[in-house]
C-alpha cells in the first residue's frame, strides 16, 4: 500500500491556514510545558510536517510567505518548534 498525504488535495489557501493552526497549537503546547515526548506533541508534530512536505514541494510561494511572515528559515520543520 502506498501512503498518501492526507493535506494533497487540499486547496492552498486551507493548507495555510491549517499549518498556522497547527504552529500555534505547537507553540501553546509547548509553552505549557511539554516535550517532544508525548504522544499529542507527535501528533501535532506529524501533522506539521505533513503539511510542510506538501506546502514546500507543491507550492513554495505559499511557504516562502508563511517562513517570511513567521521569521523562519525556509528549511525549518516541526522539531524546530520543540527546541
Amino acid at each position: 500500500m502506498i501512503y498518501q498525504n492526507a493535506y494533497e488535495n487540499l486547496p492552498v489557501e486551507k493548507l495555510v491556514a491549517k499549518l498556522i493552526k497547527t504552529d500555534n497549537s505547537i507553540r501553546a503546547h509547548v509553552r505549557r510545558g511539554n516535550t517532544i515526548n508525548g504522544q499529542r506533541s507527535i501528533e501535532l508534530l506529524d501533522r506539521y510536517q505533513e503539511i510542510r512536505e506538501v506546502l514546500r514541494d507543491k507550492h513554495f510561494k505559499a511557504w516562502k510567505d508563511f517562513c517570511d511572515k513567521n521569521h523562519a528559515d525556509y528549511s525549518h520543520d516541526g522539531y524546530d518548534l520543540f527546541a
